[in-house]
């Protein structure tokens, strides 16, 4: 009995001797708690090394029984060593410091490496505002290359896409493009639009950026036309220490592997209309005009390219800054589209509890070819003249060129399918070079002249531009159809005709802000004191000059046969037509506006945990135009003036050091566009309808409620939950207006009031190699207008209109939009992937004039993938991959469909519950690159 006592005792100690032990671990920041991701931590005697993952997390395994030696190492942190000993699987949280550089006589003042994933967390769980953040670093790892598509992937914004697919303006959290403001580091910037104030955001490339903030609820000492949201597009800082970056990339647009791309020579286009070059009294000849830009190549599968270069540096004894950065890209966008084009009036219902149903006239088959070359540069310096006074500098140019061939197939023929008979079709071809540029241009200065008392000033030169040189369309026209005999048949193209328009306008400001900060204690409390406010001069400029052109008849008086551009003839008739438009086209217009803004706010802690920030703006507003259309005219000129008194209550309560709850209220305004309230036609900006101006608009003013609980955990993982309530006075949409018996145009209008509100949600959370991140937003509007209800009489018999008033959705508001990411991070392999979903459910895209007809975007879900993979210390190949679905953009009429078969069957009709009226197909795009890191 002894002898098995005795060999169970050695077989226990043996056992434990040789049992094998797991050490898990994070590596944290002393100072932040914030998960150290990429660091090295070192375990002796037994010599391993482990890297940490994407929350900090470190593991070894199968130790055994021992007193180890760790030794932790991270780029900026001073190294940590320490021993402890392993007889049982073992959790250490280790902490790390921040290496101090002390310096003599100046203290370094480059950025807090702003576009760290690690600073956006925190500027959000700090700032005063309900805002998100986006790093540098998640930019550079994202699918995106411009900031529109950035923008998609934060929580409550949907994108609107230009023709081409590629996100352009952004809708934040149910408000249209209008009622957001574009910031540069902080300064609103002008927009080369030519309608409008919003900027289009496809114009800035990515990785200019630092970081890409939006800004949901305005303090007082912001600027009060953002009630959607401002986007503040921090550009890159000069760093602590030398920095150099470069990338390069090329790619392909997987449209033109199926479809080759069409061309034509940009240089052939005349920049001047004639009479720009020759005084406005010119009467033009069709010499006067060239025909090269309607000479068209092709293409097979062009390639995408892109390049970036930054450097930055300190020097003086780290007092001065420097930072600049460049950015080319050149790619290759295609699209192909079809529209059923609906009728001024539709089909009469039979009582007026039924809705109209529509008619449609036209179909239109169109491919886009779109070469976009998008240039940006940035420098910015800073200087710190003193312990007490910075002053900086920084200057941004950003220039977008499209060059775009559109080809257009009009077939009543396709829509009519009337059997025995003849249609028309008819064939456009368009020509569009347009050039848009931004610069910016911001003196700031920062003061320290006590403990208690500092201010800061900015001094702003901006200017926005856009060219439409010589944007025209070549039309002609045959006959196809069916004839007694059952056979198809065809008649020659006739030349119908030829547009020309020369349009440009620039947007400039000159600014000036001031901002006085006074810290007073009061009852052991600090209350920080803050007035100031801005001065805007604007000076907006329109030019918009057209030609029309008559194809020249045959000698016998029949039309001319279309033989292509070189041997078509025109001339002008009448022959005043050589004069173009200019001379008394209300589009032709210069736009003043001065506004003068102050404001007070203060900011003070109650009971240690309640953050009070309280304050009032006061905006005004003066603004002035006139056009060179006649004084007889209706809206030739126009002067306008208001005041908004605007306040603001902003209130935080600090839960502990990791939550908190946030409310607030804010008023704010929309202002309407330039081209809003000047009332002159057209046709450039949409692609099916002319747009007008209405010079009886107000503007807009808006209540705003918020209230979020956030949750920012050790590390990068967050998570928020909010709502938010606005009240609309005088909300600006646009709708469509009948303008003859067969027209329609464009125009805004006010429509009442209207209510939108809604709830959101954020997350991020990390575990090892893995990580997730997403958002959700439930947005609910309403709005009222009276819609037009077309029906016949069961009576009398006759047709008639009544208008009766009907609730909807604000324009552009989706009920649903989602985003999730999937993170990978191996930081022993340095390779990094996300594969990111959006999805955006349903929202009115136009309004219609009668009940039940407007036009609906349908819910779409997009797909995107990136990856990249370190190569050594400095190198890296990136991948990405756009569209990877092939989502398509939809316009659907919410009836049922009377369109799939018989008669009236149109194409692509393949749901009986709605009407099918748009349809846009883009195809995934490619782009392989390199990026290098000094």
């Amino acid at each position: 009995m002894n002898f098995y006592r005795i060999t169970f005792l050695f077989l226990l100690i043996t056992s434990s001797a040789f049992s094998q032990n797991t050490l898990k671990g994070k590596l944290l920041d002393a100072s932040t708690g914030e998960q150290l991701v990429g660091a090295s931590v070192h375990i002796q005697p037994i010599n391993l090394t482990a890297a940490t993952q994407l929350d900090g997390s470190f593991t070894f395994k199968n130790l055994s029984k021992n007193r180890y030696r760790i030794h932790c190492t991270s780029l900026t942190y001073k190294s940590l060593d320490t021993t402890v000993l392993i007889d049982k699987n073992i959790f250490l949280k280790l902490y790390l410091k921040k290496t101090v550089n002390d310096l003599q006589d100046v203290t370094v003042i480059g950025n807090q490496d702003g576009g760290s994933q690690k600073y956006a967390r925190r500027a959000e769980q700090k700032s005063n505002n309900i805002s998100n953040i986006v790093s540098a670093k998640s930019i550079q790892l994202s699918p995106d290359i411009t900031v529109a598509n950035v923008l998609q992937r934060v929580s409550g914004v949907s994108i609107e896409r230009s023709n081409t697919g590629d996100g352009q303006h952004a809708i934040i959290r149910g408000m249209d493009k209008r009622y957001n403001v574009t910031l540069i580091n902080g300064v609103k910037i002008p927009s080369p639009d030519n309608r409008n104030r919003f900027v289009p955001l496809d114009i800035f490339p990515a990785d200019l950026l630092e970081r890409l903030e939006v800004v949901k609820s305005l303090t007082p000492n912001m600027e009060a036309d953002a009630s959607g949201g401002a986007i503040n597009i921090v550009m890159k800082d000069a760093p602590s220490r030398m920095v150099l970056n470069a990338s390069l990339a090329t790619g392909y647009s997987q449209i033109f592997f199926d479809q080759p791309a069409e061309v034509f020579n940009k240089g052939a286009i005349q920049l001047k209309s004639p009479a720009e070059v020759n005084g406005s009294s010119y009467l033009a000849s069709v010499n006067d005009f060239t025909k090269a830009n309607y000479n068209y190549s092709t293409k097979k599968s062009p390639i995408n390219y892109s390049g970036g270069l930054s450097f930055g540096n300190r020097y003086f004894k780290n007092k001065l800054g420097v930072i600049a950065a460049f950015s080319y890209q050149n790619n290759y966008r295609g699209a192909n589209s079809i529209f059923f084009q609906p009728s001024t009036q539709p089909n009469p219902s039979p009582d007026k509890n039924t809705d109209s149903s529509p008619v449609f006239t036209d179909g239109f088959f169109r491919t886009y070819t779109s070469q976009q070359s998008r240039l940006g540069t940035h420098l910015k310096l800073d200087y710190r003249v003193s312990p007490k006074t910075s002053l900086s500098l920084y200057t941004t140019f950003l220039q977008l060129n499209k060059a775009e061939y559109r080809h257009s197939v009009d077939s009543v023929l396709a829509i009519q399918r009337v059997g025995q008979g003849q249609g028309l079709v008819e064939i456009a071809d368009r020509s569009r070079f347009e050039k848009q540029g931004i610069f910016n241009t911001t003196l700031q200065g920062k003061h320290n002249l006590s403990p208690k008392f500092n201010f800061d000033w900015s001094a702003v030169y901006s200017k926005a531009n856009r060219e439409l040189p010589d944007f025209g369309q070549l039309k002609s026209t045959h006959k196809a159809g069916i004839d007694g005999s059952g056979n198809a048949y065809e008649t020659p193209f006739l030349l119908l005709g030829m547009n020309r328009d020369w349009q440009h306008n620039t947007d400039q400001d000159l600014a000036g802000y001031l901002n006085l900060h006074y810290l007073q204690p009061v009852f052991n409390q600090k209350i920080a004191i803050s007035v100031g406010g801005l001065y805007r001069h604007k000076n907006r400029d329109n030019y918009n000059n057209q030609y029309s052109f008559t194809p020249k008849p045959n000698a016998d008086g029949t039309p001319q046969v279309y033989n292509g551009i070189d041997a078509a003839t025109f001339i002008f008739s009448p022959a005043s037509a050589g004069y173009g438009s200019a001379a008394s086209n209300p589009g032709v217009y210069t736009f003043d506006e001065n506004i003068g803004a102050a404001y007070g706010q203060v900011k003070f802690l109650l009971a240690k945990k309640l953050e009070v920030l309280a304050g009032v703006r006061v905006e005004n507003t003066d603004q002035n135009y006139v056009t060179s259309a006649p004084a007889s005219f209706a809206g030739q000129s126009g002067s306008i003036t208001y005041l908004d008194v605007l306040p603001g209550l902003h209130l935080k309560y600090n839960l502990n050091t990791q939550q908190a709850l946030r409310l607030s209220y804010f008023k704010s305004v929309s202002r309407p566009a330039y081209a809003d309230i000047i009332p002159f036609a057209d046709g450039s900006t949409s692609e099916y309808y002319s747009i007008n101006g209405n010079p009886n608009l107000k503007h807009t003013s808006i209540d705003n409620m918020d209230f979020r609980y956030e949750l920012f955990p050790q590390g990068l993982d967050a998570f928020m939950i909010g709502a938010f309530y606005k009240y609309l006075q005088n909300p600006i949409e646009f709708a469509l207006k009948q303008t003859t018996t067969s027209g329609q145009e464009l125009r805004p209008d006010n429509f009442g009031n209207a209510t939108n509100f809604g709830a959101e949600l954020m997350f991020t959370k990390y575990f090892g190699q893995w990580g997730v991140t997403g958002n959700y937003t439930y947005t609910h509007s309403k709005i009222s207008s009276d819609k037009g209800l077309y029906y016949r009489d069961p009576n009398s018999g006759g047709l008639t209109t009544i208008y009766v008033n009907q609730d909807r959705p604000l324009q552009g508001q989706a009920e649903h939009i989602a985003n999730f990411s999937l993170l990978y991070k191996n930081v022993k392999n340095g390779i990094e992937a996300q594969l990111a979903a959006v999805y955006t459910g349903e929202r009115i895209a136009q309004l219609s004039l009668y009940r039940n007809l407007d036009y609906w975007e349908r819910a779409s879900t997009l797909l995107d993938f990136s990856a990249e993979k370190s190569i050594g210390h400095h190198l890296k190949i990136y991948a990405k991959a756009n569209n990877l679905l092939n989502t398509p953009y939809e316009i659907i009429i919410k009836q049922p469909n009377p369109f799939i078969s018989g008669k009236l069957a149109l194409p692509e009709q393949k749901n009986s519950s709605y009407i099918l009226t748009q349809r846009d197909l883009y195809k995934p795009s490619y782009l392989l690159g390199l990026r290098y890191k000094l």
